[in-house]
């Protein structure tokens, strides 16, 4: 077999399992295996978190000898660095975990597996199932909500916090808290139904704002 491994790390206690996996896929196939990590920001030794997490994924990279590659998330989306990484290193294999989720998680924040399988070409999934590090009730992955507009500019439907009068629709916007970004999801009564579309960079679901209009 050519090709390589790649195994995508997000959450310390469930890295090591993963790369184990893709260390034994590539023993078995006599390839090189890598280890991914995608932060939401750069790297900066002052900040704690990230250094530390970092720190932890090479130290387990090099404990299994695999190669650590570091990438930042910026205004990018995550499956389309997982698939260019792919393209880069000559990936046939990637191993992720994937913690069990609600039906409510599927809604506001989509599915990383269900985008991957439509950008990957060549590339066998290996999905491992993971617990959640930490539980949180649906309300407190959500900061308290604010009055927000859905505005149409230049083909795209964004979101603005500031008031307007050429909106497209009124509602509440609901800050996702773990992320730095503007990721959440915006909340409205359209057609006499509460209708919930999801936010990603400050840019609302274009599928969804189409069904609602």
């Amino acid at each position: 077999m050519q090709g390589s491994i790649l195994v995508c790390v997000s959450y310390g206690k469930n890295a090591e399992k993963l790369i184990k996996k893709g260390k034994k896929l590539s023993s078995l196939y006599g390839v090189p295996c890598y280890v991914l990590s995608i932060e939401n920001r750069e790297y900066d030794s002052k900040d704690f978190t990230v250094a530390e997490h970092k720190k932890f994924f090479e130290q387990l990279a090099t404990q299994y000898e695999c190669q650590f590659i570091w990438k930042t998330k910026g205004q990018k989306r995550i499956a389309d660095i997982i698939t260019a990484t792919t393209k880069e290193f000559n990936i046939t294999q990637l191993v992720m975990g994937q913690p069990p989720i609600s039906k409510w998680e599927v809604l506001t924040k989509g599915s990383l597996i269900h985008e991957l399988l439509h950008h990957l070409t060549d590339v066998d999934l290996h999905i491992i199932s993971m617990k959640k590090e930490q539980l949180q009730t649906e309300e407190e992955m959500y900061q308290r909500g604010v009055t927000a507009y859905i505005v149409k500019e230049n083909g795209e439907y964004e979101l603005l916090l500031d008031k307007c009068e050429n909106y497209l629709i009124k509602g509440i916007y609901f800050q996702a808290v773990a992320t730095e970004f503007t990721n959440g999801v915006f909340k409205a009564e359209l057609k006499g139904k509460e209708t919930i579309i999801r936010i990603h960079d400050g840019k609302a679901d274009l599928v969804q704002v189409d069904l609602v209009k």
